[in-house]
């Protein structure tokens, strides 16, 4: 995102859910016993087994958890937005001084991620 980049409200995203939230964790095992027993989350699957394992939440949300980078931190946001299409999602970012980060094609994924002001990562899909 372009720093101190707004959009206004008529050209705004409506998004219709959390579709999940990353976690950075230090120990795969022990969060996921932490979530499972504390709050219920079952294991969704399992992509990286020894890096990574995505839980179902309430709403169909997911929490992914991630054995990479600095523990305690959030990876990321995933949000939902409706009628969903890349290349016009794209655009309407531009347009209002956004800059979408695309990642690399991974298998399943069709969204890309942008950047708020203060770092976070949003993935859109």
């Amino acid at each position: 995102m372009a720093a101190g980049a707004t959009t206004n409200a008529d050209a705004g995203l409506k998004v219709s859910r959390l579709d999940h939230i990353s976690l950075q964790v230090s120990d795969l095992q022990r969060s996921r016993e932490f979530y499972g027993n504390v709050f219920t989350a079952s294991v969704n699957r399992t992509p990286r087994p020894d890096n990574e394992v995505r839980l179902d939440l309430a709403d169909n949300a997911l929490l992914v958890l991630r054995r990479a980078g600095v523990p305690g931190q959030v990876n990321h946001l995933g949000m939902k937005v409706e009628g969903f299409n890349r290349a016009s999602v794209a655009q309407q970012l531009r347009g209002s001084g956004i800059t979408p980060v695309d990642e690399p094609n991974v298998p399943g994924t069709a969204g890309f991620h942008v950047v708020d002001p203060d770092g976070f990562r949003v993935q859109l899909l």
